[in-house]
């Protein structure tokens, strides 16, 4: 029977007829279906006017059903795509006739049948479909789409399905990539808005987006998601961008043979074999030979676009969005907020004098700001009765934090009730936007939330600073709390005592080497001797210089450090050139200290 349609041996229709009806007579499915195939390559009218009352019991014909689902291919595409799409979004439908229909959807030609895109936009956000099904449905949708479903597609990017927004955000990349009559200003600063998405699947998708668009800034984007290492992120992006490739990203990609990633040589592998077909066969043979060669030629620095120091210049749509992102990519850090002010400051500030009151901040802040300094942290500003710090390391943040209500509660100890005083402290760990000297964003919000739920004595603490510091810090779990701003609740923590000798590991930081002995440490304990790590810049006694010169030595390195904990990121990262300068120091004392200069 299949033969016969393949032929296309029109008088053999009504003989198949009759087989069909003992088919399902005898109740023989697979005969039935094959039939109906058949009769749909033949192009047998009466097969085909009786494929209404079979699509409209579709669950008792399920054999008709699907005979003329895969027949459809061999129709013209209006014959049955109605009776195709209101099948598919049907909620009872099996998934094997699901992904017959896509199949035969595929397989037709749109062009003349836009009034039904629509449709298939609907059925990206039928949750009876599976997610394989719905980026066939997307590609079909980038084929054949026009500017009449962008805002329909568009809007499923609003979706709370995460899987459906990232389809949605797939479905425009490729859709703007044939399609030019489209509002690219809204949809850029969409998919800036985008990058900021917890959901890191939504990231990429939106990326892979902004670079389909030509967008100016994406490929810094890029080289940020390449830099950061992330194994899985990194093997989606490179298996993607295939269709997008230029000079610039080639550059990026080809950057990654240097990675001891087993997963991105896998993805590499695949992908520049691929990319050999095309025009930059010859770069990509250069550069692999550069590499065997272990020279660095071949993998060129990507040209990065200037950006605009001030907001107030930027205008339109599209540059909101996408401005805010930039600013904040070049001005964010991952830092721990340290809150702190004096509980019920207010009510004692109406039953003592101004002298008293004086008195007790000073003693405050005596105790507070050289605990925090000792600590690595920066004072960003002081709120009265009240400071506002951060830290880069968590671990700093709470050893001052519980170093400064120990060193309270001793005070208190030796003082009249009058002159006593307590403090509560809030810290939390996140993404932190610096300008002009002040810090911004929701982990600053939460930090203060945090404090300001904090008892008398208490260091509060959120899930994310307590994740880094509980191998040395002892918590007590509180529960979930409810602040203000925040929808879900926040899982708090109060610190309770730290765990390790401070004081011994800061004696051994500064004796720790680059090679043997700090690789036997654990990398818990050397992180955390990296993020307490201070250079000395001592002048021994045998070092035969002028004082000034002397003098000038040990300020320049000071200063130079000082520099350091300024513009670094991290504390990995400040660690490294503290420890550089340290090793350099000691290599010049060693050097002249029996030499005078």
């Amino acid at each position: 029977i299949r033969v016969i349609g393949a032929l296309e041996i029109k008088n053999s229709g009504k003989k198949i007829l009759e087989i069909v009806q003992f088919s399902r007579t005898e109740r023989i499915p697979f005969l039935e279906e094959t039939c109906v195939v058949t009769l749909c390559q033949l192009m047998n009218r009466a097969a085909v006017e009786q494929a209404k009352p079979i699509f409209a019991e579709a669950a008792q014909n399920v054999s008709s059903v699907n005979g003329y689902i895969r027949g459809a291919r061999y129709l013209p595409a209006k014959i049955f795509i109605n009776p195709l799409l209101k099948l598919l979004l049907n909620p009872g439908l099996n998934a094997h006739s699901q992904e017959l229909i896509v199949k035969s959807i595929e397989q037709m030609d749109l062009s003349d049948l836009k009034t039904i895109l629509p449709h298939l936009v609907r059925a990206l956000r039928f949750p009876e479909i599976g997610n394989d099904l719905k980026l066939k449905i997307s590609e079909i949708l980038s084929r054949f789409g026009d500017a009449v479903v962008f805002q329909p597609i568009l809007d499923l990017t609003n979706s709370t399905d995460l899987d459906i927004r990232r389809i949605g955000i797939r479905t425009l990349r490729h859709f703007v990539q044939k399609e030019k009559k489209i509002p690219r200003d809204i949809l850029t600063n969409r998919l800036y808005l985008f990058l900021e998405d917890p959901g890191k699947p939504i990231r990429i998708e939106a990326l892979l987006a902004l670079l389909a668009l030509g967008d100016d800034y994406a490929i810094q984007i890029l080289e940020d998601y390449i830099n950061s290492g992330d194994e899985a992120g990194l093997v989606e992006l490179i298996k993607n961008l295939k269709q997008l490739l230029n000079h610039e990203i080639l550059s990026l990609i080809l950057g990654l043979i240097n990675s001891t990633s087993k997963a991105i040589q896998e993805q590499l592998f695949i992908c520049l074999q691929e990319f050999c077909q095309g025009n930059f066969a010859e770069e990509i043979r250069e550069t692999l030979l550069d590499f065997l060669k272990e020279q660095k030629g071949g993998i060129a620095e990507s040209d990065k676009t200037a950006v605009s120091e001030s907001l107030a210049g930027e205008m339109g749509i599209v540059e909101h969005a996408k401005i805010e992102f930039k600013f904040k990519r070049e001005n964010s850090q991952t830092l721990t907020v340290f809150f702190i002010d004096i509980v019920s400051y207010t009510e004692k500030s109406s039953h003592v004098d101004t002298s008293s009151l004086f008195k007790l901040i000073q003693t405050f802040e005596g105790i507070a700001l050289p605990t925090i300094a000792q600590l690595k942290g920066t004072v960003i500003k002081k709120l009265g009765d009240g400071l506002l710090a951060v830290f880069k390391h968590p671990m700093n943040a709470a050893i001052a934090a519980v170093t400064i209500q120990k060193s309270i509660a001793e005070y208190n100890q030796f003082k009249v009730d009058s002159e006593k005083f307590n403090v509560r402290i809030g810290l939390n760990t996140g993404l932190v936007i610096r300008k002009g000297g002040d810090i911004y964003g929701d982990a600053v919000n939460v930090a203060s939330r945090m404090e300001t739920s904090a008892g008398p004595g208490d260091v509060l603490l959120t899930q994310s600073t307590y994740d880094e510091i509980k191998e040395y810090v002892r918590c007590t779990r509180l529960g979930d709390i409810q602040v203000k701003g925040k929808e879900e609740p926040i899982t708090a923590y109060s610190a309770e005592e730290i765990t390790v000798d401070i004081s011994q590991i800061l004696t051994d930081t500064k004796g720790i080497s680059t090679t043997e002995k700090e690789r036997d440490e654990s990398a818990s304990l050397a992180t955390l001797k990296e993020s307490i790590f201070a250079p000395e810049f001592t002048v021994p006694e045998t070092f035969q210089v002028d004082e000034k010169l002397k003098s000038c030595l040990t300020s320049l390195f000071t200063d130079i450090t000082a520099a350091i904990e300024d513009v670094t990121h991290d504390y990995h990262e400040e660690y490294i050139i503290k420890r550089y300068l340290q090793d350099k120091w000691n290599e010049v004392m060693d050097l002249y200290g029996q030499t005078p200069i």
